[in-house]
């Protein structure tokens, strides 16, 4: 689990605890994954760190600063209305620079670890599940109920 307290490191954040555990059950070091979660599949380690790096550079203290008139921010309850949150740590993208982030700075109202949504070019933050236990069952339950199905074709578990 060397790689994944290097890559806290790399961060400056210490993952939660279902992020750690998931990772390690994973082994997500250097393999790709089809998607689970919609589109959204989980980051290599070293892509979560990149990626991190380069938010916490682009939109330095939560703002766009290459768009500082953007529509303000609409965040759901428990998430910080900014473009971007430091203690926000993507693991999971669809490939288009949107992410789903666990976050480990929630506002009063927020969970510790609580799943936010993150779309690079919206102007809405979302919480997506309680935490990662959560978002795992609410796919999994989907699966049993048929909400959710294998896509062998695109790699991914979908929505119906």
């Amino acid at each position: 689990m060397e790689q994944i307290t290097q890559a806290e490191r790399g961060i400056g954040v210490q993952f939660h605890p279902d992020l750690y555990a998931l990772l390690s059950f994973t082994n997500r070091a250097t393999s790709r994954s089809p998607s689970i979660a919609g589109a959204f599949g989980l980051m290599t380690l070293d892509e979560m760190v990149s990626t991190y790096k380069f938010l916490l550079e682009e939109f330095p203290g939560g703002k766009n600063v290459e768009n500082p008139n953007h529509a303000p921010i609409d965040a759901g309850a428990g998430v910080r209305p900014v473009w971007w949150w430091p203690k926000w740590i993507p693991f999971m993208e669809n490939g288009g620079g949107d992410y789903l982030c666990v976050d480990m700075d929630p506002t009063l109202s927020g969970n510790l670890g609580q799943i936010v949504i993150y779309y690079h070019d919206e102007t809405f933050r979302r919480k997506d599940a309680q935490g990662i236990g959560e978002m795992l069952a609410r796919i999994a339950d989907g699966r049993e109920t048929g909400t959710y199905t294998f896509n062998l074709d695109q790699g991914m578990i979908a929505k119906r």
